[in-house]
Protein backbone atom coordinates (compact mmCIF):
# COMPACT_ATOMS: atom_id res chain seq x y z
CA UNK A 1 0.00 0.00 0.00
CA UNK A 2 1.40 3.41 -0.83
CA UNK A 3 3.08 5.21 2.02
CA UNK A 4 1.12 8.40 1.43
CA UNK A 5 -2.28 6.74 1.91
CA UNK A 6 -4.17 8.37 4.80
CA UNK A 7 -3.93 6.38 7.99
CA UNK A 8 -7.02 4.88 9.57
CA UNK A 9 -7.56 4.06 13.20
CA UNK A 10 -8.12 0.45 14.19
CA UNK A 11 -11.65 1.26 15.32
CA UNK A 12 -12.56 2.76 11.96
CA UNK A 13 -11.04 -0.21 10.17
CA UNK A 14 -13.07 -2.66 12.22
CA UNK A 15 -16.29 -0.74 11.71
CA UNK A 16 -16.16 -0.09 7.99
CA UNK A 17 -13.03 -1.57 6.50
CA UNK A 18 -10.89 0.16 3.90
CA UNK A 19 -13.49 -0.44 1.21
CA UNK A 20 -16.61 -0.48 3.35
CA UNK A 21 -17.31 -4.07 2.28
CA UNK A 22 -19.83 -6.17 4.18
CA UNK A 23 -18.35 -9.33 2.72
CA UNK A 24 -16.45 -10.50 5.84
CA UNK A 25 -19.57 -10.18 7.97
CA UNK A 26 -21.50 -12.35 5.54
CA UNK A 27 -18.75 -14.99 5.64
CA UNK A 28 -18.58 -14.78 9.44
CA UNK A 29 -22.35 -15.20 9.63
CA UNK A 30 -22.12 -18.27 7.41
CA UNK A 31 -19.45 -19.72 9.71
CA UNK A 32 -21.59 -19.05 12.79
CA UNK A 33 -24.56 -20.75 11.12
CA UNK A 34 -22.37 -23.77 10.38
CA UNK A 35 -21.02 -23.89 13.95
CA UNK A 36 -24.47 -23.58 15.47
CA UNK A 37 -25.99 -26.03 12.98
CA UNK A 38 -23.45 -28.76 13.71
CA UNK A 39 -23.97 -28.31 17.45
CA UNK A 40 -27.71 -28.62 17.08
CA UNK A 41 -27.49 -31.52 14.62
CA UNK A 42 -25.19 -33.57 16.88
CA UNK A 43 -27.03 -32.64 20.06
CA UNK A 44 -23.87 -31.20 21.60
CA UNK A 45 -25.66 -28.01 22.55
CA UNK A 46 -23.84 -24.97 23.86
CA UNK A 47 -22.44 -26.07 27.20
CA UNK A 48 -25.46 -25.37 29.38
CA UNK A 49 -25.36 -29.04 30.49
CA UNK A 50 -29.12 -29.42 29.90
CA UNK A 51 -29.74 -26.67 32.45
CA UNK A 52 -32.90 -25.67 30.59
CA UNK A 53 -33.90 -29.15 29.41
CA UNK A 54 -36.21 -31.75 30.97
CA UNK A 55 -34.99 -33.54 34.08
CA UNK A 56 -34.34 -37.26 34.28
CA UNK A 57 -32.05 -37.67 31.30
CA UNK A 58 -29.42 -40.41 31.84
CA UNK A 59 -26.65 -38.36 30.23
CA UNK A 60 -25.82 -34.68 29.91
CA UNK A 61 -24.15 -32.95 26.95
CA UNK A 62 -20.97 -31.16 27.98
CA UNK A 63 -21.13 -29.01 24.85
CA UNK A 64 -17.84 -30.17 23.36
CA UNK A 65 -17.58 -31.78 19.94
CA UNK A 66 -14.01 -33.08 20.04
CA UNK A 67 -11.29 -33.85 22.54
CA UNK A 68 -13.42 -33.45 25.67
CA UNK A 69 -10.46 -34.21 27.96
CA UNK A 70 -8.61 -31.01 27.10
CA UNK A 71 -11.74 -28.88 26.86
CA UNK A 72 -12.92 -30.05 30.27
CA UNK A 73 -9.50 -29.22 31.69
CA UNK A 74 -9.92 -25.64 30.43
CA UNK A 75 -13.32 -25.55 32.11
CA UNK A 76 -11.66 -26.73 35.33
CA UNK A 77 -9.36 -23.68 35.34
CA UNK A 78 -12.35 -21.38 34.78
CA UNK A 79 -14.36 -23.19 37.46
CA UNK A 80 -11.72 -22.19 39.98
CA UNK A 81 -12.22 -18.57 38.99
CA UNK A 82 -15.97 -19.06 39.42
CA UNK A 83 -15.23 -20.27 42.95
CA UNK A 84 -13.34 -17.07 43.70
CA UNK A 85 -9.76 -18.02 42.86
CA UNK A 86 -7.41 -15.66 41.04
CA UNK A 87 -4.39 -17.98 40.94
CA UNK A 88 -5.10 -21.58 39.97
CA UNK A 89 -3.90 -25.08 40.86
CA UNK A 90 -4.04 -28.44 39.10
CA UNK A 91 -7.27 -30.15 40.17
CA UNK A 92 -6.46 -33.40 38.38
CA UNK A 93 -3.91 -34.62 40.93
CA UNK A 94 -3.57 -35.06 44.68
CA UNK A 95 0.18 -34.47 44.57
CA UNK A 96 1.07 -31.39 46.64
CA UNK A 97 1.99 -28.41 44.48
CA UNK A 98 1.83 -24.63 44.67
CA UNK A 99 -1.14 -22.65 43.37
CA UNK A 100 0.72 -20.55 40.78
CA UNK A 101 -1.08 -20.74 37.42
CA UNK A 102 -2.43 -17.43 36.09
CA UNK A 103 -4.67 -17.01 33.04
CA UNK A 104 -6.65 -13.86 32.34
CA UNK A 105 -9.11 -15.54 29.99
CA UNK A 106 -10.10 -18.29 32.42
CA UNK A 107 -10.40 -15.64 35.10
CA UNK A 108 -12.83 -13.74 32.85
CA UNK A 109 -14.83 -16.85 31.93
CA UNK A 110 -15.20 -17.94 35.54
CA UNK A 111 -16.40 -14.56 36.74
CA UNK A 112 -18.84 -14.14 33.85
CA UNK A 113 -20.16 -17.61 34.63
CA UNK A 114 -20.71 -16.68 38.28
CA UNK A 115 -22.41 -13.37 37.47
CA UNK A 116 -24.76 -14.90 34.88
CA UNK A 117 -25.26 -18.10 36.90
CA UNK A 118 -24.55 -20.37 33.93
CA UNK A 119 -22.00 -23.20 33.60
CA UNK A 120 -18.46 -22.20 32.65
CA UNK A 121 -18.72 -24.56 29.67
CA UNK A 122 -21.51 -22.39 28.25
CA UNK A 123 -19.42 -19.23 28.56
CA UNK A 124 -16.43 -20.99 26.98
CA UNK A 125 -18.45 -22.20 23.99
CA UNK A 126 -20.36 -18.98 23.36
CA UNK A 127 -17.17 -16.93 23.61
CA UNK A 128 -15.54 -19.43 21.25
CA UNK A 129 -18.22 -18.93 18.60
CA UNK A 130 -17.82 -15.16 18.88
CA UNK A 131 -14.04 -15.58 18.65
CA UNK A 132 -14.38 -17.62 15.46
CA UNK A 133 -16.55 -14.94 13.83
CA UNK A 134 -14.19 -12.16 14.89
CA UNK A 135 -11.16 -14.04 13.54
CA UNK A 136 -12.78 -14.33 10.11
CA UNK A 137 -13.79 -10.65 10.04
CA UNK A 138 -10.27 -9.63 11.02
CA UNK A 139 -8.76 -11.84 8.30
CA UNK A 140 -10.39 -9.54 5.73
CA UNK A 141 -9.29 -6.39 7.56
CA UNK A 142 -5.72 -7.59 7.99
CA UNK A 143 -5.43 -8.42 4.30
CA UNK A 144 -6.52 -4.89 3.43
CA UNK A 145 -4.13 -3.38 5.97
CA UNK A 146 -1.33 -5.35 4.32
CA UNK A 147 -2.22 -3.57 1.10
CA UNK A 148 -3.64 -6.63 -0.69
CA UNK A 149 -6.40 -6.17 -3.29
CA UNK A 150 -9.94 -6.64 -2.06
CA UNK A 151 -10.28 -9.77 -4.21
CA UNK A 152 -7.35 -11.30 -2.36
CA UNK A 153 -8.89 -10.24 0.95
CA UNK A 154 -12.17 -11.91 0.01
CA UNK A 155 -10.50 -15.20 -0.90
CA UNK A 156 -8.36 -15.08 2.23
CA UNK A 157 -11.49 -14.61 4.32
CA UNK A 158 -13.19 -17.60 2.70
CA UNK A 159 -10.09 -19.76 3.22
CA UNK A 160 -9.84 -18.65 6.87
CA UNK A 161 -13.46 -19.58 7.51
CA UNK A 162 -13.93 -22.81 5.59
CA UNK A 163 -10.71 -24.30 4.17
CA UNK A 164 -9.05 -27.51 5.28
CA UNK A 165 -6.30 -29.83 4.05
CA UNK A 166 -5.78 -32.82 1.75
CA UNK A 167 -6.79 -35.64 4.11
CA UNK A 168 -10.17 -35.99 2.40
CA UNK A 169 -8.49 -36.28 -0.99
CA UNK A 170 -6.11 -38.94 0.30
CA UNK A 171 -8.99 -40.90 1.83
CA UNK A 172 -10.83 -40.84 -1.50
CA UNK A 173 -7.71 -41.95 -3.39
CA UNK A 174 -7.19 -44.84 -0.98
CA UNK A 175 -10.80 -45.95 -1.35
CA UNK A 176 -10.89 -45.70 -5.14
CA UNK A 177 -7.40 -46.98 -5.96
CA UNK A 178 -7.00 -49.30 -2.99
CA UNK A 179 -3.71 -47.68 -2.00
CA UNK A 180 -2.35 -47.24 1.49
CA UNK A 181 -1.21 -43.64 1.27
CA UNK A 182 -1.00 -41.59 4.48
CA UNK A 183 -4.43 -40.05 4.88
CA UNK A 184 -5.30 -38.73 8.33
CA UNK A 185 -3.13 -35.64 8.75
CA UNK A 186 -3.19 -32.38 10.68
CA UNK A 187 -6.50 -31.22 9.24
CA UNK A 188 -8.30 -34.19 10.86
CA UNK A 189 -5.98 -35.35 13.63
CA UNK A 190 -4.45 -32.12 14.99
CA UNK A 191 -7.54 -30.04 15.59
CA UNK A 192 -5.80 -26.81 16.67
CA UNK A 193 -3.54 -26.64 13.59
CA UNK A 194 -6.13 -25.27 11.15
CA UNK A 195 -8.65 -22.51 11.75
CA UNK A 196 -11.86 -24.37 10.85
CA UNK A 197 -11.15 -27.40 13.01
CA UNK A 198 -10.10 -25.10 15.84
CA UNK A 199 -13.40 -23.24 15.64
CA UNK A 200 -15.29 -26.51 16.13
CA UNK A 201 -13.03 -28.35 18.55
CA UNK A 202 -11.48 -25.71 20.81
CA UNK A 203 -13.54 -22.69 21.93
CA UNK A 204 -10.64 -21.47 24.09
CA UNK A 205 -8.22 -21.53 21.15
CA UNK A 206 -10.76 -19.71 18.97
CA UNK A 207 -10.75 -16.76 21.36
CA UNK A 208 -6.95 -16.81 21.42
CA UNK A 209 -6.90 -16.71 17.61
CA UNK A 210 -9.25 -13.72 17.67
CA UNK A 211 -6.94 -11.99 20.14
CA UNK A 212 -3.95 -12.71 17.93
CA UNK A 213 -5.77 -11.40 14.85
CA UNK A 214 -6.83 -8.28 16.72
CA UNK A 215 -3.24 -7.64 17.82
CA UNK A 216 -2.03 -8.08 14.22
CA UNK A 217 -4.65 -5.62 13.00
CA UNK A 218 -3.64 -3.14 15.69
CA UNK A 219 0.04 -3.51 14.76
CA UNK A 220 -0.59 -2.92 11.07
CA UNK A 221 -2.90 0.00 11.81
CA UNK A 222 -0.25 1.55 14.07
CA UNK A 223 2.40 1.02 11.39
CA UNK A 224 0.40 3.14 8.98
CA UNK A 225 -0.19 5.97 11.44
CA UNK A 226 1.95 9.10 11.41
CA UNK A 227 4.28 10.03 14.22
CA UNK A 228 2.06 13.02 15.01
CA UNK A 229 -0.87 10.77 15.86
CA UNK A 230 -0.85 10.32 19.61
CA UNK A 231 -4.41 9.19 20.22
CA UNK A 232 -5.19 6.86 23.07
CA UNK A 233 -6.03 4.05 20.65
CA UNK A 234 -2.76 4.17 18.74
CA UNK A 235 -0.67 4.38 21.90
CA UNK A 236 -2.31 1.83 24.19
CA UNK A 237 -4.10 -0.74 22.03
CA UNK A 238 -0.98 -2.67 21.00
CA UNK A 239 0.58 -3.10 24.48
CA UNK A 240 -2.78 -3.88 26.09
CA UNK A 241 -3.62 -6.54 23.50
CA UNK A 242 -0.13 -8.03 23.72
CA UNK A 243 -0.38 -8.14 27.51
CA UNK A 244 -3.80 -9.82 27.48
CA UNK A 245 -2.82 -12.36 24.81
CA UNK A 246 0.42 -13.27 26.57
CA UNK A 247 -1.42 -14.01 29.84
CA UNK A 248 -4.13 -15.93 27.95
CA UNK A 249 -2.24 -18.23 25.59
CA UNK A 250 1.51 -17.70 25.18
CA UNK A 251 2.06 -19.87 22.08
CA UNK A 252 0.53 -17.38 19.63
CA UNK A 253 2.21 -14.29 21.03
CA UNK A 254 5.63 -15.98 21.00
CA UNK A 255 5.45 -16.80 17.29
CA UNK A 256 3.88 -13.45 16.45
CA UNK A 257 6.62 -11.49 18.22
CA UNK A 258 9.39 -13.70 16.81
CA UNK A 259 8.29 -13.37 13.20
CA UNK A 260 7.66 -9.65 13.59
CA UNK A 261 11.21 -9.34 14.90
CA UNK A 262 12.48 -11.03 11.72
CA UNK A 263 10.40 -8.57 9.70
CA UNK A 264 11.99 -5.63 11.53
CA UNK A 265 15.43 -7.06 10.79
CA UNK A 266 14.45 -7.28 7.14
CA UNK A 267 13.52 -3.58 7.17
CA UNK A 268 16.69 -2.55 8.95
CA UNK A 269 18.52 -1.77 5.71
CA UNK A 270 16.12 1.06 4.90
CA UNK A 271 16.41 2.86 8.27
CA UNK A 272 13.42 5.00 7.33
CA UNK A 273 10.42 6.12 9.36
CA UNK A 274 8.58 2.84 8.67
CA UNK A 275 11.48 0.87 10.15
CA UNK A 276 11.58 3.16 13.19
CA UNK A 277 7.86 2.69 13.84
CA UNK A 278 8.15 -1.09 13.41
CA UNK A 279 11.11 -1.24 15.79
CA UNK A 280 9.20 0.72 18.42
CA UNK A 281 6.23 -1.61 18.05
CA UNK A 282 8.48 -4.65 18.42
CA UNK A 283 9.90 -3.23 21.66
CA UNK A 284 6.37 -2.54 22.91
CA UNK A 285 5.23 -6.09 22.16
CA UNK A 286 8.33 -7.55 23.75
CA UNK A 287 7.97 -5.52 26.94
CA UNK A 288 4.30 -6.41 27.22
CA UNK A 289 4.66 -10.13 26.52
CA UNK A 290 8.01 -10.97 28.09
CA UNK A 291 6.84 -11.11 31.75
CA UNK A 292 4.18 -13.72 30.95
CA UNK A 293 6.52 -15.79 28.76
CA UNK A 294 9.20 -15.80 31.47
CA UNK A 295 6.65 -16.62 34.14
CA UNK A 296 5.14 -19.55 32.25
CA UNK A 297 8.60 -20.87 31.46
CA UNK A 298 9.53 -20.72 35.15
CA UNK A 299 6.56 -22.94 36.02
CA UNK A 300 8.17 -25.79 34.11
CA UNK A 301 10.70 -26.18 36.93
CA UNK A 302 8.09 -26.74 39.64
CA UNK A 303 6.68 -30.07 40.79
CA UNK A 304 3.57 -31.22 38.91
CA UNK A 305 3.84 -28.32 36.47
CA UNK A 306 6.90 -29.90 34.87
CA UNK A 307 4.76 -32.90 33.83
CA UNK A 308 2.17 -30.59 32.28
CA UNK A 309 4.79 -28.70 30.29
CA UNK A 310 6.45 -31.86 29.00
CA UNK A 311 3.30 -33.67 27.89
CA UNK A 312 1.07 -30.84 26.70
CA UNK A 313 3.70 -29.27 24.45
CA UNK A 314 5.40 -32.35 23.04
CA UNK A 315 3.57 -33.40 19.86
CA UNK A 316 6.09 -34.58 17.22
CA UNK A 317 4.69 -35.46 13.81
CA UNK A 318 6.05 -36.63 10.46
CA UNK A 319 6.62 -34.17 7.61
CA UNK A 320 3.78 -35.58 5.51
CA UNK A 321 1.43 -34.94 8.41
CA UNK A 322 1.79 -31.19 7.92
CA UNK A 323 2.11 -31.13 4.14
CA UNK A 324 -1.13 -33.06 3.72
CA UNK A 325 -2.77 -31.31 6.65
CA UNK A 326 -2.28 -27.76 5.41
CA UNK A 327 -3.31 -28.82 1.92
CA UNK A 328 -3.70 -26.26 -0.85
CA UNK A 329 -3.30 -23.34 1.54
CA UNK A 330 0.44 -23.96 1.93
CA UNK A 331 1.53 -23.86 -1.75
CA UNK A 332 -0.71 -20.88 -2.47
CA UNK A 333 0.63 -19.15 0.63
CA UNK A 334 4.16 -19.75 -0.65
CA UNK A 335 3.08 -18.21 -3.96
CA UNK A 336 1.67 -15.25 -2.05
CA UNK A 337 4.93 -14.94 -0.13
CA UNK A 338 6.91 -14.77 -3.38
CA UNK A 339 4.57 -12.08 -4.67
CA UNK A 340 5.07 -10.03 -1.50
CA UNK A 341 8.83 -9.99 -2.09
CA UNK A 342 8.47 -9.22 -5.79
CA UNK A 343 5.95 -6.38 -5.48
CA UNK A 344 6.74 -3.33 -3.37
CA UNK A 345 3.04 -2.51 -2.95
CA UNK A 346 2.60 -5.72 -0.98
CA UNK A 347 5.80 -5.37 1.03
CA UNK A 348 3.97 -5.40 4.36
CA UNK A 349 2.98 -8.97 3.57
CA UNK A 350 6.62 -9.98 3.96
CA UNK A 351 5.98 -10.30 7.69
CA UNK A 352 3.49 -13.09 6.99
CA UNK A 353 5.85 -14.56 4.38
CA UNK A 354 8.53 -14.88 7.06
CA UNK A 355 5.96 -16.40 9.38
CA UNK A 356 5.09 -19.08 6.83
CA UNK A 357 8.76 -19.68 6.09
CA UNK A 358 9.52 -20.22 9.77
CA UNK A 359 6.52 -22.51 10.10
CA UNK A 360 7.75 -24.64 7.19
CA UNK A 361 11.22 -24.82 8.72
CA UNK A 362 9.86 -25.89 12.11
CA UNK A 363 7.32 -28.44 10.90
CA UNK A 364 8.69 -29.76 7.62
CA UNK A 365 12.43 -29.15 7.44
CA UNK A 366 13.49 -29.96 10.99
CA UNK A 367 10.74 -31.03 12.24
CA UNK A 368 10.56 -29.94 15.88
CA UNK A 369 8.75 -31.72 18.72
CA UNK A 370 7.28 -28.59 20.34
CA UNK A 371 4.74 -28.05 17.58
CA UNK A 372 2.44 -25.94 19.77
CA UNK A 373 4.62 -22.94 18.96
CA UNK A 374 3.18 -23.05 15.42
CA UNK A 375 -0.45 -22.79 16.57
CA UNK A 376 -2.03 -19.79 14.87
CA UNK A 377 0.16 -20.05 11.78
CA UNK A 378 -2.81 -21.01 9.63
CA UNK A 379 -4.18 -17.47 10.00
CA UNK A 380 -1.39 -15.73 8.03
CA UNK A 381 -1.26 -18.75 5.73
CA UNK A 382 -4.87 -18.33 4.61
CA UNK A 383 -4.38 -14.60 4.02
CA UNK A 384 -1.32 -15.20 1.84
CA UNK A 385 -3.14 -18.07 0.12
CA UNK A 386 -5.89 -15.60 -0.75
CA UNK A 387 -3.32 -13.36 -2.41
CA UNK A 388 -1.77 -16.24 -4.33
CA UNK A 389 -5.11 -17.63 -5.48
CA UNK A 390 -6.46 -14.23 -6.55
CA UNK A 391 -3.34 -13.61 -8.63
CA UNK A 392 -3.83 -17.02 -10.26
CA UNK A 393 -7.39 -16.07 -11.13
CA UNK A 394 -6.20 -12.77 -12.58
CA UNK A 395 -3.64 -14.56 -14.75
CA UNK A 396 -6.24 -17.06 -15.95
CA UNK A 397 -8.57 -14.24 -17.00
CA UNK A 398 -5.84 -12.97 -19.35
CA UNK A 399 -5.08 -16.31 -21.03
CA UNK A 400 -5.62 -15.91 -24.79
CA UNK A 401 -7.94 -18.28 -26.64
CA UNK A 402 -11.34 -19.55 -25.60
CA UNK A 403 -10.41 -23.21 -25.15
CA UNK A 404 -7.20 -22.44 -23.28
CA UNK A 405 -9.05 -20.04 -21.00
CA UNK A 406 -11.70 -22.65 -20.25
CA UNK A 407 -9.08 -25.29 -19.49
CA UNK A 408 -7.35 -22.88 -17.12
CA UNK A 409 -10.66 -22.10 -15.45
CA UNK A 410 -11.36 -25.80 -14.92
CA UNK A 411 -7.91 -26.24 -13.41
CA UNK A 412 -8.41 -23.23 -11.16
CA UNK A 413 -11.82 -24.49 -10.07
CA UNK A 414 -10.24 -27.85 -9.22
CA UNK A 415 -7.64 -26.07 -7.10
CA UNK A 416 -10.43 -24.22 -5.33
CA UNK A 417 -12.23 -27.48 -4.56
CA UNK A 418 -9.06 -28.83 -2.99
CA UNK A 419 -9.27 -26.13 -0.30
CA UNK A 420 -12.58 -27.55 0.93
CA UNK A 421 -12.49 -31.25 0.01
CA UNK A 422 -11.82 -32.40 3.58
CA UNK A 423 -14.58 -30.32 5.19
CA UNK A 424 -17.28 -33.06 4.90
CA UNK A 425 -14.89 -35.59 6.45
CA UNK A 426 -14.05 -33.11 9.19
CA UNK A 427 -17.69 -32.46 10.05
CA UNK A 428 -18.37 -36.19 10.19
CA UNK A 429 -15.74 -36.46 12.94
CA UNK A 430 -17.79 -34.37 15.37
CA UNK A 431 -20.26 -35.79 17.86
CA UNK A 432 -21.71 -34.69 21.15
CA UNK A 433 -19.70 -35.58 24.23
CA UNK A 434 -22.00 -36.65 27.04
CA UNK A 435 -21.44 -37.68 30.65
CA UNK A 436 -23.69 -39.36 33.25
CA UNK A 437 -26.23 -36.91 34.63
CA UNK A 438 -25.69 -38.37 38.09
CA UNK A 439 -22.32 -36.63 38.18
CA UNK A 440 -24.06 -33.25 38.17
CA UNK A 441 -25.92 -34.23 41.34
CA UNK A 442 -22.72 -35.63 42.81
CA UNK A 443 -20.97 -32.32 42.18
CA UNK A 444 -23.86 -30.39 43.72
CA UNK A 445 -23.89 -32.60 46.84
CA UNK A 446 -20.13 -32.34 47.28
CA UNK A 447 -20.39 -28.57 47.05
CA UNK A 448 -23.29 -28.48 49.52
CA UNK A 449 -21.61 -30.75 52.06
CA UNK A 450 -18.26 -28.97 51.81
CA UNK A 451 -19.89 -25.56 52.30
CA UNK A 452 -17.42 -22.81 53.04
CA UNK A 453 -14.86 -25.18 54.50
CA UNK A 454 -11.47 -26.00 53.05
CA UNK A 455 -11.75 -25.82 49.25
CA UNK A 456 -11.38 -27.64 46.97
CA UNK A 457 -12.55 -30.95 48.45
CA UNK A 458 -10.79 -34.08 47.19
CA UNK A 459 -12.71 -36.97 45.64
CA UNK A 460 -11.52 -40.51 44.93
CA UNK A 461 -13.31 -41.72 41.81
CA UNK A 462 -12.71 -43.46 38.51
CA UNK A 463 -11.16 -41.55 35.61
CA UNK A 464 -14.54 -41.11 33.89
CA UNK A 465 -15.80 -39.02 36.81
CA UNK A 466 -12.31 -37.59 37.25
CA UNK A 467 -12.59 -35.82 33.90
CA UNK A 468 -15.94 -34.25 34.76
CA UNK A 469 -16.01 -33.22 38.43
CA UNK A 470 -13.20 -30.62 38.28
CA UNK A 471 -14.88 -29.01 35.26
CA UNK A 472 -18.40 -28.72 36.67
CA UNK A 473 -17.68 -28.02 40.36
CA UNK A 474 -13.97 -27.37 40.75
CA UNK A 475 -13.20 -30.32 43.05
CA UNK A 476 -9.89 -32.16 43.17
CA UNK A 477 -9.59 -35.76 41.95
CA UNK A 478 -6.94 -38.47 42.11
CA UNK A 479 -6.68 -38.89 38.33
CA UNK A 480 -8.59 -37.52 35.37
CA UNK A 481 -6.40 -36.09 32.60
CA UNK A 482 -3.57 -37.63 30.60
CA UNK A 483 -1.33 -34.54 30.94
CA UNK A 484 -2.58 -32.79 34.08
CA UNK A 485 -2.38 -35.98 36.16
CA UNK A 486 1.34 -36.75 36.62
CA UNK A 487 2.10 -40.37 35.78
CA UNK A 488 -1.47 -40.85 34.63
CA UNK A 489 -0.99 -44.46 33.49
CA UNK A 490 0.42 -45.46 36.88
CA UNK A 491 -2.43 -43.70 38.67
CA UNK A 492 -4.90 -45.60 36.53
CA UNK A 493 -3.23 -48.86 37.52
CA UNK A 494 -3.53 -47.83 41.17
CA UNK A 495 -7.26 -47.27 40.67
CA UNK A 496 -7.64 -50.68 39.04
CA UNK A 497 -5.68 -52.36 41.84
CA UNK A 498 -7.87 -50.61 44.41
CA UNK A 499 -11.03 -51.75 42.63
CA UNK A 500 -12.18 -48.19 41.88
CA UNK A 501 -11.58 -48.40 38.14
CA UNK A 502 -13.17 -51.30 36.24
CA UNK A 503 -10.62 -54.11 35.90
CA UNK A 504 -9.19 -54.79 32.47
CA UNK A 505 -7.23 -57.70 31.05
CA UNK A 506 -3.91 -56.30 32.28
CA UNK A 507 -3.16 -58.81 35.00
CA UNK A 508 -4.03 -56.41 37.85
CA UNK A 509 -6.39 -57.88 40.45
CA UNK A 510 -8.26 -55.61 42.89
CA UNK A 511 -7.09 -55.93 46.51
CA UNK A 512 -8.34 -54.47 49.75
CA UNK A 513 -4.78 -53.49 50.71
CA UNK A 514 -4.47 -51.31 47.60
CA UNK A 515 -7.81 -49.62 48.35
CA UNK A 516 -6.86 -49.03 51.98
CA UNK A 517 -3.44 -47.68 50.97
CA UNK A 518 -5.04 -45.17 48.58
CA UNK A 519 -7.24 -43.85 51.39
CA UNK A 520 -4.34 -43.74 53.84
CA UNK A 521 -1.75 -42.04 51.64
CA UNK A 522 -4.13 -39.51 50.09
CA UNK A 523 -6.38 -37.23 52.05
CA UNK A 524 -9.77 -37.79 50.45
CA UNK A 525 -12.90 -36.04 51.60
CA UNK A 526 -15.23 -38.16 49.48
CA UNK A 527 -15.20 -41.49 47.67
CA UNK A 528 -17.38 -41.97 44.59
CA UNK A 529 -17.87 -45.55 43.43
CA UNK A 530 -19.89 -47.26 40.73
CA UNK A 531 -22.14 -49.97 42.13
CA UNK A 532 -20.51 -52.85 40.26
CA UNK A 533 -16.80 -52.09 40.91
CA UNK A 534 -14.81 -54.44 43.20
CA UNK A 535 -14.15 -51.65 45.71
CA UNK A 536 -17.80 -51.80 46.80
CA UNK A 537 -17.05 -54.99 48.74
CA UNK A 538 -14.20 -53.22 50.55
CA UNK A 539 -16.35 -50.32 51.80
CA UNK A 540 -17.92 -52.17 54.81
CA UNK A 541 -14.42 -52.73 56.17
CA UNK A 542 -13.64 -48.99 56.15
CA UNK A 543 -15.69 -47.47 59.04
CA UNK A 544 -14.75 -43.85 58.17
CA UNK A 545 -16.66 -44.16 54.89
CA UNK A 546 -20.27 -43.13 55.41
CA UNK A 547 -22.84 -43.26 52.66
CA UNK A 548 -24.09 -39.85 51.57
CA UNK A 549 -26.35 -40.79 48.68
CA UNK A 550 -27.11 -43.64 46.33
CA UNK A 551 -27.70 -42.19 42.86
CA UNK A 552 -28.36 -45.50 41.15
CA UNK A 553 -25.19 -46.01 39.16
CA UNK A 554 -22.91 -44.18 41.59
CA UNK A 555 -22.67 -44.08 45.35
CA UNK A 556 -21.09 -41.16 47.20
CA UNK A 557 -19.34 -41.71 50.53
CA UNK A 558 -17.94 -39.11 52.89
CA UNK A 559 -14.68 -39.80 54.69
CA UNK A 560 -14.86 -39.15 58.42
CA UNK A 561 -11.66 -38.47 60.36
CA UNK A 562 -11.34 -41.77 62.25
CA UNK A 563 -8.69 -44.47 61.85
CA UNK A 564 -9.05 -46.88 58.94
CA UNK A 565 -9.54 -50.46 60.05
CA UNK A 566 -7.72 -53.48 58.72
CA UNK A 567 -9.63 -56.20 56.94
Amino acid sequence: MPEDMPAESLTTCLQTGTSGSRFPYVVALGLVVLLVGVRMWTGAGFGFQDQFGPAGRPTVASGFLKNPDDNLSYAAWAEQARNGRVVFEDLFTTMPHPRVFVNLYFLLVGNVSRVLNVPVTAVLILFGICGAALTVILAFRVALLLGFPETAARWGTIFAAFSSGFSGLMILINKVAGTGLPAVAADLDYQDALLLSTFFAYPYHSVALAGMALLIAALLSRERSNEQERGLGTLLVVPILALILSWTRPHEIAMLAGTYGLYVLLLMGSRDSAWTRSLKLLVIIGCAALPALVYYHSLERLDVWVYIAQLSGDHPRERWFWLIGYGAALPFAILGSVLCFRNAQWSRGRWFALWIGLLVVFLVVLPIRQTKICDGGHFPMTILAGLGFSCLLERVSRVPGTWARWLCRVGTASCCVLFFITVPFLLSEYSAHRFPSELKQVAADVGRLSGRGEWPPTVLCNTEAGKILPAIRGVRVFAGHWALTPEFDLKQEDLVAAGVEPAESNGIHPRFEAFSRLLTVNRFDYVLLKRQVPAMQFVPHIPPLQLVHDYGTYRLYQMKTVPISKK
